[in-house]
C-alpha cells in the first residue's frame, strides 16, 4: 500500500536518483525552506498549509497577512521573510484566515481534521464520499479509489462479509496443509504471529 506514496514524490525521487541531491526537511522549496511553502501556526493554536509560489499569489498573501514591503521579496533573507510571517499568521485564528484567504486566490488553506475533510463540500460535490459498503445493521461511507466515474460499478452500496463469513475458503486456498491450518485456527497464544 505505501508503494502507491511514491507517485507523489515525484520531484523528491527525481532529484535523489538522478543527482544524488536527496530532500531534507526544511530545505526545498516544497519540504519547508520557503516561506512561500510552509506551515504556520494561528493564534489558537491550529495551522495554516501556505503555499504562494507564484509571484501573483505571493503578492495577494502578503497583502492580505499585511507583510511589511520589506518582507515582500523573500529571496533578499528567506528566514526572516518567514519569521516576519509567522508572526502575522500567529495574529488570527484559523477561521479568521480561512474567512480572509477565501475572498482572494492565495493558494492557503487550514490544516484540517480528516473528519473535517470528510464533509468538506468540496469532496461532497465530487461524490467522492458516496459509496457505500453495508451489513445488515450498519451502513457506512467507503473507502474513496482513484477512478474515472465510468470505472465504478453501477451500485454505489455493496455489501461487506460478515466476521468469518469466509472461512469456508479455508481448505480451499493453495498452500501448504500447515499455513491453511494456521489460518483456519488464528494465533493460539497473545502475541503468536502466524506464519
Amino acid at each position: 500500500m505505501a508503494k502507491n506514496l511514491f507517485t507523489f514524490m515525484y520531484w523528491a525521487l527525481g532529484n535523489g536518483l538522478a543527482c544524488s541531491e536527496w530532500p531534507v526537511p526544511g530545505g526545498q522549496l516544497v519540504t519547508g525552506g520557503s516561506p512561500r511553502y510552509n506551515i504556520y501556526r494561528t493564534k489558537d493554536a491550529k495551522f495554516i498549509a501556505a503555499a504562494p509560489l507564484e509571484q501573483k499569489f505571493c503578492a495577494n498573501f502578503c497583502t492580505i497577512i499585511q507583510l511589511e514591503p520589506e518582507f515582500h521579496d523573500d529571496s533578499l533573507d528567506p528566514r526572516a521573510t518567514e519569521r516576519a510571517v509567522e508572526i502575522k499568521i500567529q495574529m488570527k485564528t484559523a477561521y479568521e484566515w480561512q474567512v480572509l484567504f477565501s475572498a482572494t486566490d492565495v493558494c492557503c488553506s487550514d490544516v484540517t481534521t480528516l473528519e473535517a475533510a470528510s464533509h468538506d463540500t468540496h469532496f461532497d460535490t465530487r461524490g467522492v464520499f458516496d459509496a457505500h459498503v453495508a451489513t445488515k445493521v450498519k451502513q457506512i461511507s467507503a473507502l474513496p479509489i482513484p477512478l474515472c466515474p465510468h470505472q465504478l460499478p453501477a451500485s454505489r452500496t455493496a455489501r461487506y462479509p460478515e466476521l468469518g463469513e469466509g472461512n469456508y475458503l479455508v481448505g480451499k486456498i493453495n498452500c501448504s496443509p500447515h499455513l491453511a491450518n494456521a489460518y483456519a485456527l488464528g494465533p493460539r497464544t497473545p502475541g503468536e504471529r502466524l506464519p
